[in-house]
């Protein structure tokens, strides 16, 4: 089976820090992959290298079978890449069908298109009732509902959700464990999913795989990589 997303060697520096280092893994069409480390394990800097924001020092990444290495995020968005941040980022100032409209402008010119496209993507994260709320009023968990219905309406084929868990109550992360299955069943959508809470993600995923320093320490099943010892060591420590 072909790979989705592939990463072959990809390393990043910062100076003298090493954020990456030589990190390979594919994803596959229809999966469900959670990326996970402890904080600062390198997670967010890899998703970044992907969709554009950094351009690896060494490495490749290749989308499709095609190398994306250094293209910018816009570029990647068109390709079928999309992602959520994990500091939420929206357009306070302009109502919730009008943020879903700035990611579907990626595949078309038409307002009236961008409007109806807004008002699925908007029903479908759970916002179809609020379209026309400023998006500055929404709660913590509405506003990440909403770039995930902006990233949705670029009709990608992979999405990347960086810390969707962070700051959620357990009622709030059901509901967005529930989304992400149906993105994937009902929108045939493959999603990559950084996250550093491995009691959430782990149930999720239908495979994982473990940064910690920046490098890649495990990968397989939930299950085979609970009971990997560098996982333990990596979370709880040598003792």
């Amino acid at each position: 089976m072909s790979a989705l997303l592939s990463l072959r060697g990809v390393t990043k520096r910062f100076g003298g820090l090493v954020a990456n280092r030589d990190v390979t893994f594919d994803v596959h069409e229809g999966e469900i992959v959670g990326l996970i480390g402890p904080n600062g394990a390198g997670k967010s800097t890899l998703f970044n290298c992907i969709a554009g924001y950094f351009s690896p020092d060494g490495g490749k990444v290749f989308f499709q079978g095609r190398d994306i290495t250094g293209y910018s995020p816009e570029k990647v968005t068109h390709l079928g890449i999309a992602r959520t941040f994990q500091i939420v980022k929206i357009f306070g100032n302009m109502t919730v069908r009008e943020n879903i409209m700035v990611g579907a402008f990626c595949r078309t010119w038409s307002v009236s298109r961008a409007s109806e496209e807004a008002e699925a993507w908007g029903t479908f994260v759970g916002l179809g009732g609020k379209l026309d709320y400023m998006a500055g009023e929404l709660t913590l968990a509405e506003q990440k509902w909403l770039q995930l219905g902006r990233a949705l309406a670029t009709r990608p084929r992979l999405l990347l959700m960086d810390e969707v868990f962070a700051g959620l109550t357990q009622a709030e992360i059901k509901s967005a464990v529930n989304l992400i299955k149906r993105i994937k069943e009902e929108k045939g959508i493959t999603v990559l999913i950084v996250e550093h809470v491995m009691d959430v993600v782990m149930p999720l995923s239908d495979r994982v795989i473990v940064l910690d320093n920046g490098e890649k320490i495990a990968e397989g099943k939930p299950e085979e990589v609970s009971r990997d010892e560098r996982v333990i060591r990596a979370y709880l420590g040598e003792e």
